[in-house]
């Protein structure tokens, strides 16, 4: 069984597994590590507020890869449950040349996210940073920065994991009809219909090999802020 977090009489609990990471979903088919997915979760959260602290008139973020797809399964609520990281564009209006931006990642607003940063080259238009944490293996983040982007190219707004993104009805086509196909199987790894290797387990993910067969989780225990009772009201521990 995998259970770091439960609500017992009302109070919470946490018990995070050692060395608990995404590799779990690839080896053993399993759900992404609840502790793992706070942390990714909350990592998106603070490098929106973040970001947009900076200047909340010109600065924005854009959902990226399976991020941006998670608007569609999950809405505000959640990642997906199979996932790896987050993925996310930083745009202001402003010229924004990618040495200023690691500058500000050394400044205390930052560094109190206890996030690291890292630059890389090679990625089109946009800088591309890698963010990770000293406690997890995996990566927790890609981020693409760019400057000379106004706010108003993406005019649509919604909300993931409770924070505010925009989008643009090019960005739209770009990622669900380009970039993945209209996706409508749930795929993990090399692209894998969500499977379970070790059938009986508590967080493993549904079998998706049939295509004429249901594939979705029996409950809402995958989301990370969820407590509430399942079908028929069975109390979740994830």
């Amino acid at each position: 069984h995998q259970v770091e977090a439960a609500r017992i009489l009302g109070a919470h609990h946490e018990a995070c597994l050692a060395g608990a990471n995404w590799f779990q979903v690839t080896q053993k088919g399993l759900v992404a590590p609840w502790c793992f997915r706070r942390d990714v979760v909350n990592t998106f959260r603070s490098m929106s507020r973040w970001w947009r602290s900076l200047d909340p008139q010109n600065n924005f973020v854009i959902p990226e890869e399976g991020t941006f797809l998670a608007l569609f399964r999950n809405g505000a609520a959640d990642m997906l449950p199979w996932d790896s990281d987050f993925d996310a564009k930083l745009y202001t209006r402003w010229p924004l040349a990618p040495a200023r931006f690691m500058n500000w990642t050394k400044e205390a607003a930052f560094q109190s996210m206890e996030v690291e940063a890292y630059l890389y080259d090679g990625c089109g238009q946009d800088g591309y940073v890698l963010l990770r944490r000293p406690n997890i293996t995996h990566h927790i983040g890609d981020v693409y920065i760019a400057g000379g982007h106004a706010p108003s190219s993406f005019p649509w707004r919604a909300k993931l994991f409770g924070m505010e993104v925009s989008l643009s009805p090019e960005h739209l086509h770009h990622i669900f009809f380009r970039r993945y196909r209209t996706p409508v199987q749930k795929l993990f790894g090399d692209g894998l219909p969500l499977q379970c290797f070790h059938e009986g387990h508590n967080a493993c993910l549904p079998d998706c090999r049939d295509p004429d067969q249901p594939c979705e989780f029996e409950d809402n225990f995958v989301h990370v802020d969820f407590f509430e009772g399942g079908p028929g009201g069975r109390p979740q521990a994830m």
